[in-house]
């Protein structure tokens, strides 16, 4: 299993990622913000539950994703290509 040191991001490659994530929140594309997640993720739910793995945290969010009900506003984003973040 690869960890986040194994790879290293261009600001430029970090900036194209998340133009994807955002764009993929906004069309409630559940497949587009999965594939930014490790396969083995570890997502702490907001009802408190620790949810491990993409297949997981799909079956919980399907259903959220199908009611289209909610959105994200980007309002500033910081990027730190040293600390890969």
């Amino acid at each position: 299993m690869k960890t986040a040191t194994d790879v290293i991001l261009k600001r430029k490659e970090i900036e194209e990622r998340l133009a994807h994530w955002y764009a993929a929140w906004a069309e409630y594309d559940l497949d587009g913000v999965l594939s930014l997640f490790h396969e083995q993720v570890r997502y702490r739910h907001w009802d408190g539950r620790v949810l491990i793995g993409r297949s997981l945290l799909r079956l919980v969010w399907s259903s959220w994703f199908a009611r289209r009900d909610f959105r994200f506003d980007e309002e500033e984003t910081f990027i730190d290509e040293h600390a890969q973040k």
